[in-house]
């Protein structure tokens, strides 16, 4: 038997015990008392609660005609309605979309191995679900990324299929899931895009290409009628020969590094554990070592192959977007794991009688189950400081709220299911409606409102109406709006 083969009474369990090992190896993190949201992740929350209120259908994120998030809002507002809504609700049905992609990323990988399981397969998925550039990203609510991923996974084993089976239905299913994946995070298009060629050239079907592209055409004309009456509160810089930056192509190793890591909040590294960066390490140098490794085992066989190739461009384009795409933004390179792995896939089953590769591949894993479990003691908020803020603000029934905090607003109203109503300084926000309820509170004297901002010690010494939380954020109880201009908001249209 060979060593890269499961036999088909064992390889029965893989995909159980893949959603089993996913979930497991994730529960240090869902149990930590560090569990948090981030601000952007609390916008999706407060979508999948207007969602499940019957309030609104928010198919994108708020603000934009970009960051197609329906797919997380859904499973989100599921688990408000089964456990209430919660953090630890968001995690769960993000945990499971990361879950679906996993499972179509073994399967795709047991079809591209051309039988119908591989340990190879098995192995190399499990490296996907213990690598720390998910440990964080496996759960988190951003607005596309998840549903990018998942959707990635479903295209490729769609992809792969047998040519019998390339047939209308899954060809124009699959065209809508390549613009639904454009919709939510086009990133990943740029690694899958070569797959796509690939496929299609090796099978000679292109009636599958003509059907997927009219399944595209289709999805053009239902985003198009979807995206009508959106707000552009953002809008991301175009692309262009104009956005070209070699500084970014200098940087791409350290950026590629620190994405790997999985430690980092927004542009903010964080140093992990050293093991953690040991497995960063390990699979940046992966992309060279095993490319030249195929690029070898080809010269030596006489023979091209050509999922090595194809995988090896998918890297290249994951790469290559970082030329125009600010790499210092480490979840930009989020999907360039995939495709490494993918790339380190088709170099194993050049190389299936190697007996080291599965020793290999094992001891990574296990490293990766220890960076996994150490996640746990990651903090990146100071969520105590919040939990007193939010605290503070029932003990003076505020039910509007001035955030001088970036974000901070987002992660507040979340916090009190909106019991709190509040704004940022602009008069512009992603949900306009909050900026003109807080405005039209402010303007009556029967309603409880507050000033909250990030601890400033000076801010805070000037009045003793300030209230300071650890000094990590302050309260101020009806702020005058003298103090509310000096500080920057907009009190009308300007």
């Amino acid at each position: 038997m060979k060593i890269f083969t499961i036999p088909t009474e064992t390889g029965k369990y893989a995909i159980p015990l893949l959603i089993f090992i996913t979930f497991f190896s994730r529960l240090p993190q869902l149990l930590s008392p560090n569990l948090y949201m981030d601000g952007d992740e609390c916008i999706v929350g407060l979508m999948a609660k207007h969602f499940m209120e019957g309030k609104e259908l928010p198919l994108f994120f708020y603000g934009q005609s970009y960051g197609f998030s329906f797919l997380e809002v859904l499973p989100i507002s599921m688990f408000y309605a089964l456990m209430g809504i919660s953090i630890l609700a968001v995690k769960l049905a993000m945990l499971l979309l990361f879950t679906i992609g996993i499972v179509f990323f073994y399967k795709a990988l047991a079809r591209i191995g051309n039988r119908n399981t591989h340990w190879g397969a098995f192995l190399v998925t499990l490296l996907l679900v213990f690598s720390p550039t998910y440990a964080i990203w496996s759960m988190k609510a951003r607005g596309g990324y998840l549903t990018a991923f998942m959707l990635t996974s479903v295209v490729m084993f769609l992809l792969f299929a047998p040519k019998e089976k390339q047939s209308i239905a899954p060809s124009i299913v699959t065209g809508l899931l390549l613009l639904i994946i454009y919709e939510a995070q086009p990133l990943w298009l740029a690694g899958l895009i070569p797959l796509l060629i690939y496929r299609d050239f090796q099978i000679k079907s292109f009636r599958s290409a003509l059907w997927r592209i009219i399944g595209l055409v289709l999805g053009i004309g239902v985003f198009s009628f979807l995206k009508r009456g959106l707000t552009h509160f953002w809008i991301p810089p175009k692309i262009g020969f104009s956005s070209i930056h070699f500084e970014w192509v200098k940087n791409i190793p350290e950026n590629v590094f620190l994405a790997f890591t999985g430690s980092y909040d927004y542009t903010e590294y964080i140093e992990p554990e050293l093991i953690t960066q040991l497995l960063s390490s390990i699979t940046s140098y992966s992309i060279p070592v095993v490319f030249l490794i195929g690029i070898g085992v080809m010269v030596i066989n006489r023979k091209l192959n050509g999922l090595f190739l194809v995988s090896s461009v998918s890297v290249l384009f994951s790469l290559g977007y970082l030329v125009v795409v600010d790499g210092s933004n480490p979840r930009y390179i989020i999907p360039l794991l995939g495709y490494v792995l993918l790339m380190i896939y088709s170099v194993a089953v050049m190389l299936k009688n190697n007996k080291f590769i599965p020793v290999a591949f094992t001891i990574v894993i296990l490293m990766g189950a220890v960076s996994l479990y150490r996640f746990k003691d990651h903090v990146y908020y100071d969520n105590v400081s919040e939990q007193q803020l939010v605290q503070l603000m029932e003990a003076h029934d505020v039910e509007y709220l001035f955030s001088k905090g970036g974000l901070l607003q987002w992660k507040l109203m979340f916090y009190t299911e909106e019991e709190v109503v509040a704004r940022y300084v602009t008069n512009t926000d992603r949900y306009p409606e909050y900026v003109e309820k807080v405005n039209q509170a402010y303007q009556q004297s029967d309603t409880n409102i507050a000033l909250v901002g990030y601890y400033d010690e000076a801010l805070v010494q000037s009045s003793d109406q300030f209230i300071p939380v650890n000094k990590s954020f302050y309260f101020y109880n009806n702020p005058p709006k003298e103090l509310l201009l000096k500080l920057g908001f907009q009190l009308s249209e300007e």
